[in-house]
């Protein structure tokens, strides 16, 4: 199932990684492009759950998604 979470905030970003973990596509929608692009290159959400691995989840912003 593919799946978009709006909102990059600490719920958004485990309960994307929590559907991932269960063999869904995920795409976490942030508020901002910075936000995604941070998420995009280091592969974490470092402002809001350091240290959960996000690779594997696509990252876009709201008003892309």
């Amino acid at each position: 199932m593919n799946v978009t979470i709006v909102g990059g905030g600490s719920w958004g970003t485990a309960f994307s990684r929590v559907l991932r973990h269960r063999d869904h596509a995920v795409t976490l929608a942030c508020r901002t492009a910075e936000q995604a692009e941070t998420i995009a290159a280091s592969g974490c959400n470092d402002r809001y759950l350091p240290g959960i691995d996000l690779r594997d989840i696509a990252v876009t912003t709201i008003a892309d998604a």
